[in-house]
């Protein structure tokens, strides 16, 4: 959408206010309007595009979240494990998230309040293959979810196949994204 309007609004602006008519002084301060507008929306639809980009598809309890650049709470990134202390610019990370400390619980109640979940707090992240065992545990079975969905069951099979697993060795989680996800799982851990 943001490049859609970037790519039609310098030339339907030019058509609407080129006139060989105009005196040439005025004719050249209009475009150069133009090209500043275009270049004011460049400039925001990158700044858009560089915050909504995905830097992480983190497992929380229960399911795997995707995050966007602008929902990770940046002010914890001092916190994280090295590794983690900036966000991914060349996409996003696999990671998992870490139980919660004894003493972490009362802040950690009060983040969730102002709406920051524990996949959103780098200070929280950790590698995925330290999340493996409990991701495996948590996960249901494949065919629970032909079951849950039988018109989708021919389109999950299809994938289950292409990925090499039969339905009794696949598991999935929910993610929680823009739509209904799914992230299906090899039960031996792969």
């Amino acid at each position: 959408l943001i490049l859609g309007v970037d790519v039609v609004m310098g030339p339907l602006l030019t058509l609407v206010v080129f006139d060989k008519r105009k005196p040439r002084r005025e004719l050249i301060r209009d475009l150069a309007v133009i090209a500043a507008l275009q270049l004011a929306a460049l400039s925001y639809g990158l700044h858009t595009l560089y915050v909504a980009r995905p830097v992480a598809l983190v497992h929380e309890p229960g399911r795997f979240r995707v995050l966007s650049a602008q929902e990770v709470q940046v002010t914890d990134l001092p916190n994280a494990r090295e590794e983690f202390r900036h966000l991914s610019l060349s996409g996003p990370l696999m990671l998992g998230t870490r139980p919660t400390l004894p003493e972490e619980r009362l802040e950690s109640l009060d983040l969730a309040l102002k709406g920051f979940d524990i996949g959103q707090r780098p200070s929280r992240w950790q590698p995925y293959a330290d999340s493996r065992a409990t991701i495996l545990l948590e996960s249901k079975p494949a065919a629970d979810l032909i079951k849950r969905y039988p018109a989708r069951a021919q389109e999950l099979q299809a994938l289950l196949a292409e990925a090499k697993l039969a339905p009794d060795q696949a598991r999935y989680l929910p993610v929680v994204a823009r739509g209904d996800w799914v992230v299906i799982l090899d039960a031996h851990g792969d």
